[in-house]
């Protein structure tokens, strides 16, 4: 991923924080991957492997999609 759409998504991922009113941490791994701490959860989102009809996964400790 880029600079730029690291940024961005870091943005999004704190805009909506605070536009849900929820106090979390947001932090990059060295894979890439985005982890929010909130609310007594843990949530990973991570670019999709390529080839794969989505680009994003989401998931928690209960459950993941893809987007």
């Amino acid at each position: 991923m880029s600079g730029e759409l690291d940024e961005a998504v870091r943005a999004l991922l704190e805009h909506s924080l605070r536009a849900w009113r929820v106090h979390g941490k947001i932090r990059r791994e060295a894979d890439g991957t985005w982890l929010i701490a909130a609310a007594n959860k843990r949530v990973r989102v991570a670019r999709a492997p390529p080839g794969l009809p989505f680009r994003w996964t989401v998931a928690d400790a209960e459950r993941s999609r893809t987007r």
